[in-house]
């Protein structure tokens, strides 16, 4: 064995020890990382002796018999949004896309654990851009690719790859095509074909603006709500999410805060689930109180959960989103409460 390998065979071993025997000998070389589980950069080189881990692949398997406990699922791929738009953080617009990032990303059975609003500023996207697909398996952008001087969005995002931009002809070919009325010799208008290299396009029916993936997990999206939302539809399928959660939801005509210590409770026993509690602040006297969401990889644990939820704050099954609005919820707990009995559940 070269020394070099031998380095690299003792530095593995060492780490294996201390908990890391999920990765690889590379993998070992970068233990913060791996111990997070983060995704390595699609641009961060392999350290020198990651290479010596070949040497270690002809080393016999161990002979010890395999293990006898059953396989752990694997984890849900994670996601992070990223809203530009300096219209978001001065109150001018109002971000509707992250929610429906959110219900996408759900339904795909993605998990979506970091949402950003920052400003129209270059350095502020690089970095988080940077930041989120080192630490994600997808990031997704919203706004900030249009013809005027403050759409920086594809530079930025060129930048935090060491990439540059360039005119992509497959756009403005499809510019032409879709809008053949349009005058697309205007210089405003054929920056916004601008895009950085190399990148993978994802087409959307009708539309002549791509989903553009940079670095190979970040995906820059417009910020119009409507084209975001249906662009959006084109690529969720693809992530490789492993299905939705089983969600249950319950309406309960009790208030949150005696409901509290039993939700804690059921809680305690199934800490994999998802435990959520939503009271209701519209103002309405009488109906329901509280929504209560269960969320679990399991049917079964699902229904198992939703049931003692049931039992401890007398409330019923229901839909997350009732057709006719917030009185359509199961009759039960949508059954108007006399105003004294509001007046003693209060206390």
């Amino acid at each position: 064995m070269s020394p070099v390998a031998f380095v690299a065979s003792l530095h593995f071993s060492r780490l294996a020890a201390s908990g890391l025997r999920g990765c690889t000998a590379g993998q070992a070389l970068r233990s913060v990382a791996c111990r997070r589980g983060a995704p390595r950069s699609p641009l961060e080189a392999s350290p020198p002796l990651a290479r010596a881990s070949t040497t270690m692949a002809t080393t016999p398997p161990s002979s010890s018999p395999p293990s006898s406990s059953p396989p752990t699922k694997p984890p849900r791929p994670t996601a992070a949004c990223i809203i530009i738009g300096d219209e978001v953080l001065t109150g001018k617009v109002h971000d509707t896309n992250s929610h429906a990032l959110a219900k996408s990303l759900f339904a795909a059975g993605v998990s979506l654990t970091h949402i950003e609003v920052i400003p129209d500023v270059p350095a502020t996207i690089t970095a988080a851009v940077r930041r989120l697909s080192a630490s994600h398996n997808h990031v997704f952008t919203s706004g900030g690719i249009g013809p005027t001087h403050d759409d920086v969005t594809y530079e930025a995002v060129a930048d935090a790859f060491g990439l540059t931009t360039r005119p992509n002809e497959a756009v403005l070919a499809r510019m032409v095509e879709l809008q053949p009325d349009v005058d697309w010799t205007v210089p405003a208008r054929r920056r916004m074909a601008q895009l950085p290299h190399p990148a993978t396009l994802h087409w959307t029916e009708g539309l002549w603006v791509p989903t553009t993936v940079v670095g190979g997990n970040v995906f820059v999206l417009p910020g119009i709500p409507s084209l975001f939302s249906r662009m959006l539809d084109g690529v969720v399928g693809g992530l490789g999410g492993a299905g939705a959660l089983e969600r249950r939801v319950i309406y309960t005509r009790r208030g949150e805060g005696s409901i509290a210590g039993h939700l804690s409770a059921v809680a305690d026993a199934f800490p994999a689930v998802g435990i959520g509690s939503y009271p209701r602040v519209d103002g309405v006297t009488g109906g329901w109180r509280v929504r209560v969401t269960v969320e679990a990889e399991n049917a079964g644990v699902a229904d198992e959960v939703a049931a003692r939820v049931v039992e401890a704050t007398g409330g019923e099954l229901g839909a997350l989103e009732p057709a006719g609005g917030a009185e359509a919820a199961p009759a039960a707990a949508a059954t108007a409460l006399a105003d004294s009995q509001v007046e003693a559940e209060a206390k």
